[in-house]
This record gives C-alpha cells, sequence and structure tokens, in this order.
C-alpha cells in the first residue's frame, strides 16, 4: 500500500490490551502505519521514546487523535489487577482513561472485536464509558483479515479527511474573524481620529468666534470713548461761542 499525505501526528490512536490483545494490536499498527505513516498511528509500545513520561505522553497522543481504535477481546470486561479488581474499575486505568477522554471529545471511537469477543452492555461498563456501547463495531477476524482492515481503512480515511476539512473551515473562520476584528478595529480608529479632527475644528472655531467678539466689544468700547469725547468737544465749543458773545 502506498502512503498517504502526510498529516498531524498520532491522529489514529490504538487502545488495547497487552495481556490480550498485543498481537492483533501489532497487526493493525502495521498495515495502518503503512497506510497513513508511522507518524500518523499511536500505539504505545512503538510510539514512545526511552525515558518518556509513559502517562503524559499517552494523555498528550488521545488529546491530538482524531480516530480511536479499541481492540476489544473476550476477556476486554474481566481482565483483573494484582488485587482482583476489575481492571475498568480502577479509575486510573489507562484504557479506561483512554476511553473517557475519546467520549468526552467526541473522537470517533471504532471497537475492534477480537477472538469471537461481544460488545459490552452499558451495565457492564462504569458510567462515564456507556456511551461506548452505542459505536459500531467491527469484527476482526483471521480468516478475513485483509477485508477487515481495508473495511476499516476507508472508515478511518474519510474521517481524516472530514476532520481536516472541519479543521481548514474552522482556520478559514478564525482567520475570516480576525480579519473583520481588525478592518473593524481600523475603523473605530479612524473614526476617533476623525472625530477627533472634528472636536479640534469646532474648538478654533469657537475660540474665533471668541476672539471675534472680545474684538468687537474692543471696537464698541473705543467708538464709546470717541463718542463721549466728540460731545465734550461739542459742548466746549458751544461754551467757548456763548462767552465771546
Amino acid at each position: 500500500m502506498t502512503l498517504s499525505t502526510p498529516r498531524k501526528s498520532g491522529r489514529i490512536f490504538i487502545s488495547y490490551r497487552r495481556d490480550e490483545t498485543d498481537f492483533p494490536a501489532g497487526w493493525l499498527y502495521e498495515r495502518l502505519a503503512a497506510h497513513f505513516g508511522p507518524d500518523q498511528v499511536f500505539k504505545d509500545v512503538d510510539s514512545i521514546e526511552l525515558g518518556d513520561d509513559f502517562a503524559e505522553v499517552i494523555a498528550n497522543a488521545v488529546g491530538a487523535c482524531d480516530v480511536l481504535l479499541v481492540l476489544i477481546g473476550a476477556q476486554w470486561l474481566a481482565m483483573t489487577d494484582e488485587a482482583g479488581r476489575r481492571r475498568l474499575e480502577n479509575s486510573y486505568d489507562f484504557v479506561r482513561l483512554e476511553l473517557e477522554a475519546a467520549l468526552q471529545r467526541q473522537v470517533r471511537i471504532i471497537p475492534i472485536l477480537v477472538g469471537r469477543a461481544k460488545m459490552p452492555h452499558a451495565e457492564q461498563l462504569p458510567p462515564t464509558l456507556g456511551k461506548l456501547v452505542n459505536r459500531q463495531a467491527l469484527e476482526l477476524d483471521p480468516n478475513r483479515f485483509e477485508a477487515d482492515t481495508r473495511r476499516l481503512v476507508r472508515v478511518v480515511e474519510k474521517t481524516l479527511a472530514e476532520e481536516e476539512a472541519r479543521r481548514d473551515a474552522e482556520a478559514r473562520r478564525e482567520a475570516e474573524e480576525s480579519r473583520l476584528t481588525t478592518v473593524l478595529t481600523k475603523a473605530a480608529s479612524l473614526r476617533a481620529d476623525g472625530q477627533a479632527e472634528v472636536d479640534a475644528a469646532e474648538a478654533a472655531l469657537r475660540r474665533l468666534a471668541a476672539d471675534e467678539s472680545e474684538r468687537v466689544a474692543q471696537v464698541a468700547q473705543a467708538a464709546a470713548c470717541l463718542g463721549s469725547r466728540a460731545r465734550r468737544a461739542r459742548e466746549w465749543c458751544r461754551a467757548a461761542c456763548r462767552t465771546r458773545r
């Protein structure tokens, strides 16, 4: 099979129990890595480097994936830890944490039924995993492994393409919103600058009007003063004329 165009790392996550489905998980990883590229498929043993924080790497991988494949074997529900407690009842169980994170993010989860396993019922699961039972499962049969994996690849390709289209649309929407915000900010700035210029012009006109009013008042005062002097001069002339007579 040919490699597809490289995409974001870890877009396909394989969740499995090593004690039960290690070999089927390895087969799927090889087939998916050959088709999509090894950087696009996360499987703990093959994807975690020496010295990495196991829990942190898995949490980041689940947070970045677009498809989670959960391999369910015949003992998937019943498997217990050293204390004899069912693993799925442990809130820190890695498989449970992986599924809870994927369900919360509404990632496409594809149950892979291995070894004639059956899908669990909701009452057999912790409440946080109840929605898993609504997911359509793929029965992985060794006798039709090629046909089953081809069907799986088609579904995964479709999902990745849809998610890529959604991301592209989201990126375009965010870019458009950013552009619109920039335009609106610039318009507001121009309006503010224009208003400032209008306010400055109005202030200048008020100052001119005030100056003009002051000058008119000064002229009127000067005219009144001249008028008063002219009256006194006329009165003096009349008085002088009467004296001469």
